[in-house]
């Protein structure tokens, strides 16, 4: 699932330049996650202190009424292809025996992720740029280009969230057309890349 539809609320709103222009003493980070643990509880998200600018572009859009899109769609393939990836342990090609291989931090980010399903975590890994790149090395080499290939389109989906969320006038039509047709390459590319490397693979023990 994507994690906007998970959370309720859009996750990509542009309140950065927000914190520039805040009331002294305000902290942003703290009101967000404050008004995280309200709306857990089924309680409605406290205002925003007025900007000291009256700049439209400054004023923080949290309290945008959330709706579905078709990037949140794209969003869900790519979280079942992660799973296809993380939570699958890899047949030595060259070994006469049914060895597996898999290590210590994939079994870690198998369970965070999507055994015990924590959303901060899965958050984590669609908001922070690069924050799975260092988790390559816990893969086998046979599956590591196929996981920087799902993380370029990470960027990209991100990159589409971004826009979209830019402003009021934004709109599904402002996205990159592209975005479809990049992640059809990107799971051809996959494909390709299993074939070519002969991977075998099977989920991991819980």
């Amino acid at each position: 699932m994507a994690i906007e539809v998970a959370r309720g609320r859009y996750m990509f709103l542009p309140v950065k330049q927000y914190k520039n222009s805040r009331p002294p003493g305000f902290d942003l980070d703290k009101f967000l996650e404050e008004n995280e643990a309200r709306q857990r509880r089924g309680e409605p998200w406290l205002p925003l202190p007025k900007a000291r600018s009256s700049s439209p572009s400054l004023e923080p859009r949290l309290e945008v009424k959330f709706s579905y899109n078709y990037l949140h769609d794209l969003e869900s393939l790519w979280w079942i292809a992660m799973y296809n990836i993380v939570c699958r342990q890899v047949m030595h090609k060259d070994s006469t025996e049914d060895t597996l291989s898999c290590t210590n931090g994939q079994l870690k980010l198998a369970s965070k992720l999507f055994w015990n399903r924590s959303q901060d975590a899965r958050d984590t890994v669609i908001t922070e740029q690069g924050y799975l790149r260092g988790s390559l090395p816990d893969f086998h080499e046979n599956v590591q280009n196929a996981l920087e290939v799902l993380l370029d389109a990470r960027d990209g989906l991100v990159s589409g969230y971004r826009t979209m969320e830019k402003g009021p006038a934004t709109s599904v039509d402002d996205v990159d057309h592209e975005m479809h047709a990049a992640f059809l390459r990107c799971f051809h590319t996959l494909a390709q890349e299993f074939k070519r490397r002969g991977v075998v693979a099977h989920l991991l023990p819980k």
